[in-house]
């Protein structure tokens, strides 16, 4: 049937006509269109927009879920019905022309991610390009099944804020983290602060995934963590408020292994360092500078002589700026040396250290 007859017999249906018929004619003026859509003229397209925009209110969500699939992949589809089908209520309708119209230009992109819920936006995600400003969006309001495609999507580009706000959402999804860590256009400073939070399985998966990311990798860790605690340096220096809250409790013999983990997790260094002096002997900047020692022999052996578990240490080795790019294997030699060492052994050198430090000062 030609275009005229098609207008003609839609001019006769009425408002009572059964919703059937209004998508059956639809999907016909919908067939005509796609045969021939590379031919017609800017006009025609506008006639057909609005015959379309006419019925469309008209038929159920199945012809419109229909109406929708046939123009998804029609580079000259109408706008105001693509833009229309993509703000659809139903997901049947809208899913295809979000994943796939490309009559959708990005304000309508835009304007859908803003307001729709998360169906909308996850196929919103699986668009083979997305710019900036619509990663920006979904970034901001899509759940994770949204934001990990969106990440894993080759074609989607992020601006500044945009890979900013996925380090910030990364820090506590090791999936997330891994598959951002692996975006070959995340910038450098971004990869550093990933990584610096990452724990150490996100670490191994990107190496594995890339070995070539392995040096960078290690220099990103190194620049970050080196930042952190220089930063840290210039702050922690006064020990003696965390010194005064502990001495009672640990005077009371209540300063237990547990309360120094609590500290180390909880990444709570002045408090740390003041119960490894209090429970070791050794002085807090003595305590410190074994904190921040590239080697972890000091550590060991001050958390020996104050009798801690292994898994507490373990925890201070976690918050040690070595620590902080400590590959498993190390945690295993560090485990085997913590079995070995003999607590009085460990007392022994920690007497001799405050000894030589009285000598010293004594002598001066």
């Amino acid at each position: 049937m030609h275009f005229p007859a098609l207008l003609e017999e839609l001019d006769r249906i009425g408002t009572n006509q059964a919703p059937e018929r209004r998508g059956e004619i639809l999907l016909r003026i919908a067939d005509l269109f796609a045969s021939d859509a590379k031919t017609y003229s800017g006009q025609q397209i506008g006639m057909f927009d609005d015959v379309f925009v006419r019925l469309v209110n008209y038929i159920e969500t199945t012809a419109r879920a229909n109406l929708a699939a046939r123009l998804a992949d029609e580079p000259r589809a109408p706008r105001q019905i693509s833009f229309r089908l993509a703000n659809d209520d139903e997901i049947s309708v809208a899913g295809p022309m979000l994943e796939r119209s490309q009559a959708l230009d990005q304000a309508a992109l835009v304007s859908v991610a803003r307001r729709k819920g998360q169906p909308h936006l996850l196929a919103l995600s699986l668009r083979e390009s997305l710019d900036e400003a619509v990663t920006d969006v979904l970034v901001e309001r899509g759940d994770a099944d949204v934001v990990l495609n969106t990440v894993h999507n080759k074609g989607a580009r992020f601006s500044q804020a945009g890979f900013q706000r996925l380090v910030d959402r990364s820090q506590n999804d090791d999936d997330l983290a891994s598959s951002v860590g692996l975006r070959p256009d995340l910038p450098r400073a971004e990869l550093m602060r990933l990584l610096v939070r990452a724990s150490h399985q996100v670490r191994s998966r990107l190496q594995t995934a890339n070995p070539a990311l392995a040096s960078a990798v290690q220099e990103a860790i190194d620049s970050a963590a080196t930042a952190v605690f220089e930063q840290a340096d210039t702050l922690i220096r006064d020990y003696e408020p965390a010194l005064a809250e502990l001495c009672a409790e640990h005077a009371a013999g209540a300063l237990t292994d547990a309360d120094v983990a609590s500290f180390a997790t909880g990444n709570d260094f002045e408090k740390t360092v003041a119960a490894l002096s209090l429970l070791s002997g050794l002085q807090p900047d003595a305590v410190e500078r074994a904190l921040c020692h590239e080697r972890t022999d000091a550590v060991l052996v001050l958390a020996k002589a104050a009798g801690l578990n292994w898994p507490t240490v373990k925890s201070i080795l976690r918050l040690r700026k070595a620590g902080r790019d400590m590959s498993p294997g190390e945690y295993e030699r560090c485990s085997a040396s913590y079995a070995g060492l003999k607590e009085y052994i460990a007392r022994n050198a920690i007497e001799i250290k405050t000894a030589a430090r009285r000598l010293a000062f004594s002598a001066a």
